[in-house]
């Protein structure tokens, strides 16, 4: 049986981070990410170090199922009320998309949330991602508007999650671990 939890993501998973961005790390011709670069930009994200003007602290986290990176959620501390993105914003390797993982994986960042003393996140995604709406809708998000970018032709939804309502729906085949 699975095992799906949140982890902070940490040096030992440089490894495995390649294969969830899909990247042959045996052909000396790829182009590779710095592992290590990003997570000092993300431990900087976390402490607020060298963010740009409009942007707030934020973490990220791993979907772990077992051993295996299936997706990643960044949690934003705070936001300004016109900041387009929300609180959270997440992405599931394409290959695991539609097996659940995604509403596991905000159900469970919304714990962490609840330990940031946040009570209501927004999130917001393109008005065509039907799956990313499902995600929220499944950990009772309410829409609350649709915007349209001026510059570009660009709708997104609005969502508002309550932290404090609990989710009652999740998919039942997989166990959920807090670490």
């Amino acid at each position: 049986m699975s095992e799906v939890f949140l982890k902070v993501p940490s040096i030992e998973d440089k490894e495995k981070w390649y294969e969830y961005l899909n990247i042959n790390m045996d052909n000396p011709n790829t182009w590779k990410p710095n592992y290590e670069s990003w997570l000092e930009q993300k431990a900087n994200d976390l402490n607020g170090v060298n963010l740009s003007e409009g942007e707030y602290p934020s973490s990220v986290f791993f979907l772990m199922d077992n051993d295996k990176i299936i997706g990643n959620i960044s949690i934003r501390h705070a936001i300004s009320d016109n900041f387009i993105g929300g609180h959270i914003s997440f992405g599931i390797k394409p290959s695991e998309r539609r097996k659940g993982y995604g509403t596991i994986m905000l159900h469970l960042a919304l714990d962490k949330c609840k330990e940031l003393d946040l009570d209501e996140v927004m999130l917001s995604c393109s008005t065509d991602n039907i799956g990313s709406s499902r995600v929220i809708e499944k950990n009772n998000g309410v829409l609350k508007e649709i915007r349209q970018t001026d510059d570009v032709d660009y709708s997104y939804k609005v969502y508002s999650i309550n932290i404090k309502k609990p989710v009652h729906r999740r998919p039942k085949r997989l166990v959920m671990k807090k670490k």
